[in-house]
């Protein structure tokens, strides 16, 4: 287990989603830009970022970052990885389902992990064999055992190739019985698994930032975590599933199918 302080850790988040809150309904268009990716960047994310990364270095500065607004990847594999806000859409049009994360990785594997829904004041955390948590509560998985009774989400995704691939595996999931949502904050997604709030959720691609935080809460909580085909989930690519461990298999054969019919494509 990391000597971490995860109430230290705990600080910081809340202290970044005080920041957020401040620019939250406030955000106007000169307020936003588009990065070379594609992607929406506000002057909230900037400014979350700025303090998350003055924070970490004070308190644990022997370790270095990855942030989705930062440019660059720190070499080695331990590191924090940070996303300001994760569901900048979300937060930019004045829908509260955001979140700050912040994730640590030791020689790959996750360490500790805090996301912090401020306009829910819905904080998570979890540390490597020491539970997850929900506002200091411990939280487990849901007792889902079959797709009949599963909540899943799902984005719609952006790109022609996510949108497509969701929306097989979409089709899929519905025809067993699965209910299927699209909220748009990978981070969270991942940790209403983890409380059993929702019982699965899958992403045919995400990038470090989206999911370290949340990574180490959902293990803590009895969930299982793949990539698409079940196989181990790379931090740094892949596709993801996080569920109930009883409906892991079933999902996993509608993704991997999804998966396959992508690459025949070429």
């Amino acid at each position: 287990m990391s000597d971490i302080s995860l109430e230290k850790l705990e600080v910081i988040v809340r202290g970044a989603g005080d920041i957020a809150l401040q620019y939250f309904g406030k955000i106007t268009d000169a307020d936003r830009s588009i990065k070379d990716d594609g992607s929406l960047l506000t002057v909230a994310d900037l400014a979350v970022n700025t303090y998350i990364l003055d924070a970490l270095r004070k308190e644990f500065p022997e370790y270095p970052i990855l942030s989705e607004e930062v440019k660059g990847m720190p070499e080695g594999n331990s590191m924090w990885i940070v996303d300001p806000i994760d569901g900048t859409k979300n937060f930019s049009s004045g829908n509260p389902y955001f979140a700050i994360s912040i994730g640590l990785i030791v020689d790959g594997v996750p360490e500790v992990g805090v996301v912090y829904s401020p306009a829910e004041n819905k904080l998570y955390s979890g540390k490597r064999g020491g539970g997850a948590f929900l506002n200091g509560k411990q939280i487990s998985v849901s007792s889902c055992e079959s797709m009949q009774c599963a909540h899943i989400l799902l984005d719609t995704g952006a790109s022609e190739q996510t949108l497509r691939m969701h929306g097989a595996i979409r089709e899929g999931c519905t025809e067993t019985g699965a209910v299927v949502e699209s909220k748009m904050a990978a981070s969270l997604e991942i940790c209403a698994v983890a409380s059993g709030e929702s019982d699965a959720m899958a992403h045919r691609g995400l990038k470090a930032w989206d999911i370290a935080g949340g990574m180490v809460i959902a293990l803590e909580a009895s969930a299982r975590i793949t990539d698409l085909v079940g196989a181990e989930k790379d931090m740094f690519k892949g596709g993801i599933v996080v569920s109930t461990p009883h409906i892991h298999e079933p999902i996993v054969e509608i993704t991997g199918k999804v998966f396959a019919t992508e690459l025949a494509r070429g």
